[in-house]
């Protein structure tokens, strides 16, 4: 029984020492191996990890500055836009700001405003300098002509009429509907420039008439004055699109940009057709009106002139070409607008 016992210990310790001896047996390549496995699987897992850190980062969003010449209803989807921070789905951050013609103009060509949306002032940017071109419109104004003490256009003759500024949307628009009613500004209606008092020169009677768009043309209504018409359902009525200047140094250095923004303008304007609360909170932000009556009721007038076509229609640019040269830049008479109008812009949202 002993000797029995001694030749099961005796194989148990050759047993031990045989597993030993095959672990002492490991070379250096499969140590090697063994290493660069967990090497490689700890590398994977750190890639990994970036790559979700990365996808869950904020993403860096392109600053940029976009000046309009007041604040209206007309710019319902900018508002909305800006509410909704439409603009950070296409990587941009929109400062939107105000400024006067002249501003809007030097801004564009010193680059300081890469985005403006004005009117003829923009196509005189374009015409001094190669930093501007003309890159697309957010549509044009539905302007009215609302006049105290008369009842037709032709009884304008002898009269003043007030408009914005020289150089505005709502001069030109004034202008092209004294001429299709066949009167000669300047001589047979006198033009006077009222900034944004329009309304106010009317009811005191310093202007006969005006063009106004809602909220103010329900105010007009409600002072009794009288809407003489609507320029929309006129013939020969031109100048009343918002032109969109682009400084061409800034698109250039950042590609993608310009083009993103009416993107971005596109898909807020077609989100102002079903997206009726939210719009009118936003234009109630941006316009200060607060009247709900007035903002719904301007909400349905406008809503129908928020476009996602961006193509400016060469034959406005045109016009604007002709009473700029014939008035504060002759420069403009050997421009055509093929020059100054850039279509990638409009393009890239079709």
């Amino acid at each position: 029984m002993k000797q029995r016992n001694k030749g099961v210990i005796i194989l148990l310790l050759l047993f031990i020492i045989a597993i030993t001896g095959c672990g002492a047996n490991n070379t250096p390549s499969d140590a090697a191996a063994n290493s660069s496995a967990a090497g490689a699987a700890n590398a994977a897992a750190s890639t990994a990890e970036a790559e979700a850190a990365g996808q869950n980062a904020p993403q860096k969003l392109t600053e940029i500055t976009v000046a309009m010449t007041a604040s209206g209803i007309a710019y319902g989807p900018m508002y909305l836009a800006q509410e909704e921070d439409i603009w950070a789905k296409y990587g941009l951050k929109v400062n939107l700001v105000s400024l006067d013609v002249s501003a809007i103009t030097a801004g564009l060509i010193t680059g300081q405003v890469p985005i403006a949306f004005s009117g003829a002032n923009v196509v005189d940017a374009a015409i001094k300098s190669q930093n501007v071109k003309i890159g697309g419109t957010i549509g044009s104004i539905p302007y009215m002509l609302y006049a105290k003490g008369i009842d037709s256009i032709d009884q304008l003759k002898g009269k003043i009429v007030g408009a914005s500024a020289p150089g505005g949307n709502n001069e030109y628009a004034m202008l092209t509907m004294l001429r299709s009613a066949g009167l000669t500004p300047g001589k047979d209606v006198e033009v006077l420039y009222v900034g944004a008092s329009i309304l106010p020169t009317i009811s005191e009677g310093k202007v006969t008439a005006g063009l106004l768009v809602p909220p103010m043309s329900f105010q007009a209504e409600e002072m009794g004055l009288t809407k003489l018409a609507t320029l929309s359902e006129l013939d020969g009525i031109q100048g009343d699109y918002m032109i969109g200047g682009v400084n061409v140094p800034f698109a250039e250095k950042n590609p993608g940009v310009v083009e993103n923004f009416f993107k971005a303008y596109a898909e807020a304007s077609k989100l102002t057709q079903t997206e009726k609360e939210k719009t009118m909170a936003a234009l109630s932000t941006w316009t200060k009106v607060t009247d709900q009556d007035s903002l719904d009721r301007a909400y349905e007038y406008f809503k129908e002139y928020w476009p996602t076509d961006f193509h400016v229609p060469e034959e406005e640019v045109q016009f604007l070409l002709d009473e700029l040269g014939n008035s504060t830049n002759p420069d403009a008479k050997n421009v055509k607008p093929a020059d100054i109008m850039v279509d990638q812009y409009a393009d890239a949202v079709q």
